[in-house]
């Protein structure tokens, strides 16, 4: 019984539905559509549009001049900036070469250091095991 129920019910809706947007399509065929209704309220608009376009495109022309000018100034000025920039580039790295060089003779003043040390001490070692057995010699 609730499937017989709800094949009715849906039978009802299709059949409703139907008849619904035959009724809207009958009763709506004099009214305008959404499409012309939006032509008709924008033709003022494309009106004012046009001249405003008119008197920017006057007032354009004595703007690439200024933009012209005011592109020379940039350009002028970015070539200056990148002069500093460059100087200031060139003493960091000289400054850092100083730096690297002045570390790399420090350590190579510390390993030369380190290797004297080790052969004074392999030397006095090494002195002390020949004089160790000098005397065994000696003694027998």
């Amino acid at each position: 019984m609730a499937k017989q129920e709800t094949t009715d019910l849906a039978t009802a809706f299709a059949i409703g539905a139907a008849l619904g947007i035959g009724a809207t399509l009958l009763l709506r065929s004099g009214r305008e559509s959404e499409t012309e209704r939006i032509v008709r309220e924008l033709k003022p608009l494309r009106k004012r549009m046009r001249k405003q376009l008119n008197r920017a495109g006057r007032g354009a022309s004595g703007g690439a001049r200024a933009a012209e000018q005011a592109s020379e100034k940039l350009v002028e000025t970015g070539r200056s900036v990148l002069g500093d920039f460059r100087d200031q580039v060139t003493r960091i790295v000289q400054s850092a070469r100083g730096e690297i060089v002045d570390t790399a003779r420090e350590a190579v003043k510390r390993a030369g250091d380190a290797a004297r040390e080790d052969v004074y001490e392999n030397a006095r070692s090494t002195f002390g095991r020949a004089r160790k057995a000098a005397r065994k010699r000696m003694r027998r």
